[in-house]
């Protein structure tokens, strides 16, 4: 069981154990030119895009030079004409900034590994640690309510464990989610529908508002009928953002209020407290490469049982809006409830607080696509299903969402 947890903690920690010094955000100063919008250049002596002196160019992005061969931000948001693969073609570019002293050349260039610089205010190499200075800054909603965080542009949104996979980005979203879960014939067999929407919102630079569960559930399984889910949310927080390296990582926490209904087998116990840590980077030239891992902890250790979770998620962009994933899910009953269905608990959707489960692990995989039809949306779909011989209540599992940012 020691084993497990090594294995796990150390995937989910993979942000930082990896790579040597990713624990360090690297500051490298912004460029400064005149307070007033002023002309950058290509290195084809071209003219682009403005930037004015907190490094961000007429379009949002925040790049004091313009770091490209064309030297503008494209739909994609990417700080090259082209992208390539995964906007990971932009490293070669070098522009130049025209300012008070004269021309010279700029730090406005995308890093090897790929760095984005989202047109909503994401960086690259010139703009160090002042990143939200651009429109990452600007709020919406009555001015209450920030834009999602930019930067991480060719990250996509994981899509299985929907309730505690939380990506590591400040978003500013809603979250539509459907899932088909098809039960095994131990447990009465048939088909556990839920829709539901989530909702999520970016409150400060480093804060997030998260609303993770919630819906409607319909089954044909003679166990679980229909009825309400219960309902979690929380916050999360940004520990660490390293744009030029496409790396990051948040921590936070979800409650949730056992508000459901006794006939979908929701509202048992007094709450359940998750805390989390999630994180994400880019790697072997352009893969994302997003973990998140964290406990569930029961308020009434009777009615519901505990568990720790480990999930990763790697996705590869394939065309100008299509991506293909895998995404593996690993629980792990930490400990049992005194009510329920004998060895057997809900995994993520259900808690029954069953007797007999502590020590037990299930393990799916999951394979899918995921398309990005605007700038500002995203919608896919993975198929998911055991890979341990102990299933639960998953048999198989379809899994999709669309997401509509802001």
């Amino acid at each position: 069981m020691k084993a497990i947890y090594r294995f796990a903690l150390g995937l989910v920690l993979g942000v930082t154990s990896v790579v040597p010094g990713f624990a360090t955000q690297q500051n490298i100063p912004t460029q400064q030119t005149s307070s007033k919008p002023v002309n950058s250049l290509t290195s084809s002596g071209q003219p682009s895009v403005n930037f004015n002196d907190k490094g961000c160019d007429s379009r949002g992005g925040c790049d004091s030079a313009t770091g490209g061969a064309r030297g503008w931000l494209s739909s994609r948001g990417c700080d090259d004409g082209s992208c390539g693969s995964g906007c990971a073609n932009g490293s070669n570019g070098l522009g130049l900034a025209a300012g008070k002293s004269g021309f010279g050349f700029g730090q406005g260039i995308l890093s090897g590994s790929g760095g984005c610089d989202g047109i909503s205010g994401g960086c690259d190499g010139s703009c160090g640690g002042t990143c939200n200075d651009c429109q990452g800054r600007r709020s919406i909603f009555g001015n209450i309510i920030m834009r999602s965080e930019g930067g991480f542009d060719c990250f996509i949104s994981p899509i299985t464990n929907p309730v505690y996979f939380e990506d590591p980005r400040l978003m500013t979203e809603a979250r539509g989610i459907f899932l088909n879960h098809r039960a095994p014939i131990a447990v009465g067999g048939g088909d556990v529908q839920l829709y539901a929407m989530q909702l999520r919102a970016r409150i400060s630079e480093n804060v997030a508002f998260i609303a993770t569960k919630d819906g409607y559930v319909k089954s044909s399984n003679p166990v679980i009928g229909d009825g309400w889910a219960d309902t979690a949310a929380g916050l999360k927080f940004s520990l660490l953002r390293d744009v030029q390296r496409q790396r990051l990582l948040t921590a936070g926490f979800t409650f949730e209020l056992p508000s459901g209904e006794a006939s979908a087998l929701q509202g048992n116990g007094s709450g359940n407290l998750n805390v989390f840590i999630s994180g994400g980077r880019r790697i072997l030239g352009g893969v994302n490469w997003l973990q998140c891992g964290g406990f569930r902890a029961p308020m009434d250790k009777v009615d519901e049982s505990s568990v720790f979770y480990s999930s990763q998620h790697l996705s590869k962009n394939v065309g100008a809006r299509t991506w293909v994933l895998t995404e593996l899910n690993m629980q792990n009953w930490t400990g049992s409830g005194q009510n329920g269905i004998p060895g057997i608990e809900g995994g993520d959707l259900f808690n029954f607080g069953s007797t007999g489960v502590s020590g037990n692990t299930i393990v799916t995989n999951a394979v899918g696509l995921k398309f990005r039809p605007r700038r500002n949306s995203e919608a896919g779909i993975a198929f998911e299903y055991p890979l341990t011989e102990r299933r639960d209540i998953i048999d198989n599992r379809i899994n999709v969402n669309w997401i509509w940012r802001f």
